[in-house]
C-alpha cells in the first residue's frame, strides 16, 4: 500500500492503490531536488542517518556507494532504510525501503550507464571498482505532499 500525503490542512493522508497515481509527481519532485536524507539503524538500534543521490526507475531506486562502509554494516542487521526529500518550497516525498545489493555484473553496468546518463548525478567510475557498488533500493511504500 502506497501513502500520498496532504499538507496539514487537508486530509492527513490519503491512500493510493499504485505507484504510477503518483508517480510523475515523484519523479519531478526527485529529479529536482537530487539529494535525500538517508536513515538506516545501527547495531545497537540507534538511528543514523546520510545523505544520498538515488536514481528511480519506477519505483525502484540505485544508489552507487561503498559495499565495505559503515552503511553496509547497518543494512547488514536491519535492511530497511528510510528516504527523505526535502525542498524549500515545502514539497517533501519519502521512500521507505528494504536494501539489497546488486551483484550481477550485467545489471550493475547498466546502472551505471543509467548514472552517466542521468543529469545532476555523479559518477563514480566503472562499476567493476572494489570501491563503489550498487545498492538496490526497492520501494516498499512511497508518500508525498502536495
Amino acid at each position: 500500500m502506497l501513502r500520498y500525503r496532504h499538507n496539514r490542512t487537508e486530509a492527513p493522508e490519503m491512500d493510493v492503490h499504485s505507484f504510477s497515481e503518483i508517480e510523475p509527481e515523484f519523479e519531478a519532485r526527485t529529479r529536482r531536488i537530487v539529494w535525500c536524507t538517508a536513515a538506516t539503524v545501527d547495531r545497537r538500534g540507534r538511528p543514523r542517518t546520510r545523505i544520498l543521490h538515488p536514481i528511480w526507475e519506477n519505483a525502484t531506486g540505485w544508489v552507487a556507494t561503498g559495499r565495505h562502509s559503515l552503511k553496509e554494516r547497518h543494512l547488514a542487521g536491519n535492511p530497511y532504510v528510510s528516504l527523505s526529500y526535502w525542498d524549500a518550497q515545502q514539497k517533501q516525498v519519502y521512500a521507505d525501503c528494504e536494501a539489497q545489493w546488486e551483484d550481477s555484473p550485467d545489471e550493475r553496468r547498466r546502472i551505471w550507464e543509467l548514472y552517466k546518463s542521468t543529469p545532476s548525478r555523479r559518477s563514480f567510475g566503472a562499476p567493476e571498482t572494489r570501491r563503489r557498488q550498487v545498492l538496490l533500493r526497492a520501494a516498499s511504500g512511497i508518500r508525498s505532499n502536495r
